[in-house]
């Protein structure tokens, strides 16, 4: 049986950070939210920009760009010609729309007074391009997977690329501001700028960043958004001072825009509209009434607050009326750096939709290094912990858990005890309260598999005729019925995962040890079809997705345990054994931290066993023997900003922790 500690009390030294309490400022305005449902149904909007009294806007998965009339609520919408190009980023510049689209590699252009589009292909392949801004009749846009910053002509097709110094640190958002480009670095945690006059970079290390995601430029500061810290942060650049405020509700933050001294957000796990007043520390919330809508891109015009609702399919338009306040406590936190400046090699391409030509250039590489500003105040912050583990207050099992991350939820599916019984359990991940048992429909002889993208929770099965069933969940918690994968079947659990817009699934083939990987559109729900892959184990694989990777692992003949990684292009990796250890079941992993975690049983005892891998250098820690003991295999989980872990104790009841 698993013991379960009831110490929750643990102190933490947190010598880095430095506080100024503010007081108390929580500011509560009512006002008026207005709804227009998109008519593309499942559109999933996410860039938006206001234009010419327009509301412009993306649609990722109806892969198309949108056009709002506020003043009388018609749509206009445009199909975008690359097929399942995924739309993101949007700008507007001289009567022209441009937008990234982010899997068909792209830099879309629409003309809305004649519908015409224009396309002009990225050179460098597979690099994901996500933010976009338009300064001097250019277009500069961060490629993500590529760590470059790219820049392109349209009136002559001419693109130039810009290396990112920092390997590996997916640049997301960018902002334009006095002819340089300020970007942020998710994976880094790091916000950078280039000056594309000389081709130099600096970049700022966050203190105690989680994931940099939004960025604006204002009054020469340097705004951002912390994904998983629940922070505002802000730079100053000619100092290096780093201040940041603590938002009130506990959410993750996405986009940003300024206006009028304020700062705007969006929370999307809270399903509000945030504004902070950078002067005074005055935060202002203000709730979506669609309830779980998802608010994502965000921008501001004559007073005007736009954003997209990603779940909730619809364009929200926030008119401020202050009637009353209330109040709160607030925190501000100050920083410092040192600073990194780099000119790197940039090469450029022309490319345009009728012509292909090629010139490359280059530059010398040097390095230069600015001293660091320092303001030192200590302070001691509490922060209470879980215990090693804990029990789901109810519910059996003799079979191994599921678990994701969703809407700021974690999920667990199991079988019920000496039956197929399929059931569904939730936590708050910031109360830790379960919301309890709710039998689904269906049934399975085997483990369920869970996996979450952005915008739903998916679930898939063993049919009891062997047959691989999958559904999903929206954020309203509204789900859809069970399908069938078209072909196929398997005698043990399936593996899910979400990566680059699709649903993979991975299973061993029934009466055999081989294993078969297959995928879907979640645009279109058509699947690609069983692919055999090399290799093969006794057991159920493990799928978990990375920044860039979709990795797989495997129990294989030998007891072993192997694992390999895919590229968004589809490539894979051959198979690599971890250094050590056997187990005699399948192993669970989930990407956290720029680290691959996997857990195991360990071979011939109920012994539960983790380590983890760089995912930079691919160097394994080796594995550590965890408090506890199972006699299944374990599930693990990531969020933002934790690693959770659950398992079957030997008593069969559920039982869950937070690693990390």
């Amino acid at each position: 049986m698993i013991r379960v500690s009831r110490h929750l009390g643990t102190l933490l030294l947190l010598s880095a950070l430095v506080f100024s309490i503010l007081g108390s400022h929580l500011q509560v305005e009512a006002s008026t939210i207005t709804e227009w449902t998109i008519p593309t149904a499942s559109s999933a909007p996410a860039g938006i920009c206001v234009y010419g009294g327009y509301v412009y806007f993306t649609e990722e998965e109806g892969n198309k760009i949108g056009r709002l009339d506020p003043s009388t609520g018609i749509f206009t919408e445009w199909t975008i010609p690359t097929a399942s190009s995924w739309p993101h980023d949007i700008v507007a510049s001289g009567g022209y729309i441009y937008f990234t689209e982010y899997l068909g590699n792209k830099i879309g252009r629409l003309d809305p007074a004649t519908g015409v589009f224009t396309e002009w292909r990225i050179p460098t392949g597979n690099s994901m391009p996500r933010g976009i801004s338009v300064s001097d009749g250019y277009v500069y846009f961060a490629e993500s997977l590529e760590d470059k910053i790219g820049r392109l002509d349209p009136s002559t097709g001419l693109f130039t690329e810009w290396t990112v110094p920092t390997a590996s640190s997916y640049p997301y958002d960018i902002a334009v501001s006095g002819g340089l480009l300020y970007f942020t670095e998710y994976a880094a945690s790091k916000i950078g700028r280039l000056d594309p006059s000389t081709g130099i970079f600096t970049e700022w290390t966050i203190p105690a960043a989680n994931y940099p995601f939004g960025i604006a430029v204002s009054g020469g500061y340097v705004y951002f958004t912390e994904y998983a810290g629940y922070v505002i942060g802000r730079l100053d650049p000619s100092t290096g001072v780093f201040t940041k405020w603590k938002v009130p509700t506990v959410s993750t933050l996405y986009f940003l825009a300024i206006s009028g001294g304020y700062v705007y957000f969006t929370e999307w796990g809270g399903n509000k509209i945030g504004r902070l007043d950078p002067a005074t520390g005055v935060f202002t919330e203000w709730t979506v009434p669609t309830v779980g809508s998802a608010p994502y891109y965000i921008a501001v015009s004559g007073g005007l607050v736009y954003f997209t609702e990603r779940s909730g399919n619809k364009i929200g338009l926030l008119t401020i009326s202050p009637v009353a306040t209330t109040t709160t406590s607030v925190s501000k936190t100050i920083w410092t750096f040192t600073t990194t400046s780099r000119i790197s090699t940039a090469s450029t391409t022309f490319v345009s939709s009728t012509a292909v030509a090629s010139s490359t250039s280059s530059m010398v590489s040097v390095t230069t290094t600015t001293t660091s500003v320092t303001t030192s105040i200590s302070d001691t912050v509490t922060v209470e912990l879980p215990p090693p583990w804990a029990a789901i207050p109810t519910g059996l099992t003799d079979a191994p858990p599921a678990m994701a991350y969703f809407n700021e939820r974690l999920y667990v599916a199991v079988k019920g005890r000496a039956s197929t019984g399929i059931w569904l359990n939730s936590m708050d991940t910031v109360t830790l309260t379960w919301s309890g048992w709710v039998l689904q429909p269906g049934a399975t002889p085997s483990s369920p598999a869970l996996a979450a993208s952005g915008y739903y929770l998916y679930m898939a099965v063993r049919g009891l005729n062997n047959r691989i069933y999958w559904r999903r969940m929206d954020a309203a918690g509204s789900w859809i019925g069970w399908s069938a994968v078209p072909t196929g079947s398997t005698d043990a659990a399936p593996a899910i995962e979400f990566f680059n817009g699709r649903l993979y699934v991975a299973v061993k083939g029934f009466g055999s040890n081989a294993i078969w990987l297959n995928s879907m559109d979640t645009g279109t729900f058509a699947w690609s079809g069983w692919a055999l892959q090399p290799g093969s184990t006794p057991s159920s694989s493990s799928l978990s997705r990375g920044l860039m990777y979709l990795y797989m692992t495997v129990r294989g003949m030998d007891n072993r345990i192997y694992w390999r990684r895919m590229t968004t292009g589809g490539s894979w990796s051959a198979w690599l054994p971890v250094p050590t250890g056997s187990t005699d079941s399948e192993p669970a992993i989930a990407f956290f931290n720029s680290k691959l975690y996997a857990a195991v049983k360990g071979f011939g005892s109920n012994n539960i066993y983790l380590s983890s891998m760089d995912s930079g250098t691919l160097v394994w820690s080796g594995w550590s023997l965890q408090p506890g003991a199972s006699p299944s295999p374990s599930a693990l989980a990531a969020s933002p900003t934790h690693l959770y872990q659950s398992v079957r104790g030997t008593n069969d009841r559920i039982y869950w922790r937070r690693v990390i």
